[in-house]
């Protein structure tokens, strides 16, 4: 073997080694006693990172654990399943969608089977239905494979309106409508835990993309709220 073919291979394996390194598992991030962040990577979805590229969260309370978004896959959702039960053997009993875009709502699916109740404003569940079969175009170009199983159920419990109070486990949740970033994005407040999960309303580490569908003044009034 030449020394220019032994150098094209150690680059090879050098990137394949990189590669693998990239994979992702969900891990979560104690924000207060029973608040969980699920901090996902800065790459675009990727069959790595099973689309898992957004920040996700749960709470966990003495009567199950709300999740807050699903992941963009089955294979997602499952991911997410074994990053809650490293922090408790509570199952997931609501899932609540504060967006729209494929990493939100497609491992709804996946947690309404295992009997969890899923939850958006009214306007966020048409949005999904309306993205739905784009979502699963786009997915399937960046998963492949590991879309498998996957299917779009768009949030089944629907609140009217732009601002509700839920409440689960003791735990006061207050679910507010932005209609910044994309259509149908949500912001969910915690008051008992000065917490809230914000979705694509606030950026930290990159950028925010500005798509056509995006509102800077809605996003402006929802950031002072």
């Amino acid at each position: 073997m030449t020394n220019m073919s032994l150098q094209v291979l150690a680059v090879l394996c050098l990137l394949a080694f990189a590669g693998a390194a990239q994979a992702y598992t969900p891990v979560a991030e104690k924000v207060t006693d029973n608040v969980y962040a699920i901090v996902g990577p800065l790459d675009q979805r990727s069959p790595e990172n099973d689309a898992l590229n957004n920040n996700l969260g749960f709470i966990v309370t003495g009567e199950g654990v709300i999740l807050i978004d699903s992941g963009a896959s089955r294979l997602g959702a499952q991911q997410l399943e074994v990053a809650i039960a490293k922090v408790t053997s509570q199952p997931v009993k609501w899932v609540i969608n504060i967006g729209s875009q494929d990493h939100r709502w497609l491992g709804n699916a996946y947690f309404a089977e295992k009997g969890a109740q899923i939850i958006a404003l009214a306007r966020t569940a048409q949005t999904q239905e309306r993205f739905a079969d784009r979502h699963l175009q786009t997915l399937e170009r960046f998963l492949g494979e590991r879309l498998a199983g996957t299917e779009p159920l768009p949030a089944t419990t629907r609140i009217e309106g732009d601002t509700v109070t839920l409440t689960f486990g003791g735990m006061d949740l207050v679910l507010s409508y932005t209609d910044a970033h994309f259509p149908g994005d949500a912001m969910l407040w915690i008051p008992g835990e000065k917490t809230v999960f914000t979705g694509d309303l606030v950026y930290v580490d990159r950028m925010l993309s500005v798509h056509d569908w995006s509102d800077m003044q809605k996003a402006q009034a929802a950031f002072k709220a």
